[in-house]
């Protein structure tokens, strides 16, 4: 498992490339008394979402002390977790709350089998409180701290590894009868700063995060992961390696038009001066606006009416209303950040894949890493890498899997691009057209 104590290590301290080292795993009751459960651990999962305030995990223990009626567990228990790769020495140190327990079963008169739930303390704690509070000339970043500090009392460490990004724009908000983090969810898309449109509120293993996605992909790329059918005998070869790989989504021109991926308009009614205004964004204007490869997944090809995917302005429309004109008021600036919020999360989302790799608790959702995708070969051919499907993901979710011998770390990866820049439409031929107009 995790320790292979008494067994000559190599200077890794790995015999295989999903070992794990668990120091601490306990569960402190609501009177104070700690349960060791480490020893009677089946099953560990941890996840990261970036969609996700918190942290989320699960634990399965196969109990022959009966912990559950000995210790009166009700929902008010707290479970320490620390668990590191032997050749890593930067562990998750994290403490959760125990919500639920499920899938309990007997076995023997004295054994049984359950799984307990857990999250992290905010999460509990943000459905018992809501906010109803008005903020005067703000930006984002300023009012989700303040949520964070003053409402939540987050403990200062799990906001000062993170990342916490400065926003744009003053805003006149009023925040009605909100739960905390309802409310953080819903400041987080009016939150830009220059060419940064779409920013994030998550936790991961350093704490909570509140960013861009442009950032967040300016950052060094974490790893680059290639399909590997062995396992090698050497852990350290393996750690680059996947032996599984699920494309979940690839494109649906259908669902991405009327998301406004390519191309949105905003309709602005300004009540003050009675006037009315129409934006318009579309996903070539993200080219120079920081995506993660080379090119936006589609060409110049037209439909019959003469327009690309990217010039339509009739497919997503908002119509939305503003008082931007009032001198009294901080203007809100709707046209800085919703058509951008709703072609980059459309954009975002044309591309997920999922892999599975040897236990990696370092690595965390908002990184970015390169995935080479194989092209599909026969037997007799050297494998090659698909060019416009291999290149830059985004990490958008994390599932850290440990069970009594092996870590797996599953990974979920988005890609708002394509590496390779798609060919010319062959407009003006006569087989296109024909087709076009059939």
């Amino acid at each position: 498992m995790a320790d292979n104590a008494g067994t000559t290590q190599p200077s890794t301290g790995l015999i295989s490339s999903g070992d794990y080292k668990i120091s601490a795993v306990m569960i402190i009751t609501s009177t104070g008394q700690a349960v060791d459960v480490k020893n009677i651990m089946l099953e560990l999962n941890l996840y990261e979402d970036i969609y996700s305030p918190v942290m989320t995990g699960d634990i399965t223990l196969g109990d022959g002390a009966d912990i559950l009626s000995s210790y009166n567990m009700h929902g008010n228990e707290f479970i320490c977790i620390s668990i590191d790769k032997p050749s890593l020495n930067k562990p998750i140190i994290k403490t959760f709350r125990l919500y639920k327990t499920s899938d309990r079963s007997f076995g023997t008169a004295s054994l049984q089998n359950y799984t307990l739930h857990f999250c992290s303390e905010e999460l509990l704690l943000s459905t018992q409180i809501l906010i109803s509070k008005a903020y005067k000339g703000l930006t984002i970043d300023k009012m989700i701290n303040d949520i964070l500090v003053n409402k939540l009392q987050v403990n200062p460490t799990k906001m000062a590894n993170g990342i916490f990004s400065t926003a744009s724009g003053n805003f006149d908000i009023i925040i009605p009868r909100m739960q905390p983090f309802e409310a953080i969810q819903w400041l987080s898309p009016k939150a830009y700063n220059n060419n940064q449109n779409m920013f994030f509120f998550f936790e991961n293993r350093d704490g909570f995060n509140f960013t861009s996605y442009e950032n967040l992909i300016s950052l060094p790329v974490y790893n680059t992961y290639s399909r590997s059918v062995k396992i090698t005998t050497n852990p350290e070869e393996n750690f680059n390696s996947y032996n599984f790989i699920g494309i979940i989504e690839d494109y649906d021109i259908v669902k991405a038009t009327r998301h406004g991926s390519f191309s949105s308009t905003l309709c602005l009614l300004d009540l003050v001066n009675r006037s009315f205004n129409s934006y318009n964004f579309n996903s070539t204007m993200l080219s120079n606006n920081a995506i993660l490869n080379t090119s936006i997944p589609a060409n110049n090809l037209k439909n019959r009416l003469g327009q690309t995917l990217y010039s339509t302005q009739e497919n997503n429309l908002k119509f939305m209303s503003t008082t931007d004109s009032d001198p009294t008021f901080n203007p809100a600036k709707l046209q800085n950040w919703v058509p951008q919020y709703s072609t980059r999360i459309g954009q975002l989302n044309m591309f997920k894949a999922v892999i599975a790799i040897p236990g990696d608790i370092f690595l965390k959702v908002g990184a970015v890493v390169i995935l080479n995708t194989p092209k599909m070969s026969t037997q007799t051919e050297v494998t090659q890498n698909d060019p416009l499907r291999s290149g830059k993901y985004f990490v958008s979710g994390i599932h850290h899997k440990f069970i009594q011998d092996n870590s797996t770390t599953i990974i979920e990866l988005l890609s708002d691009s394509i590496s390779a820049v798609l060919p010319q439409a062959a407009q003006s031929t006569q087989t296109i057209s024909t087709v076009i107009q059939a």
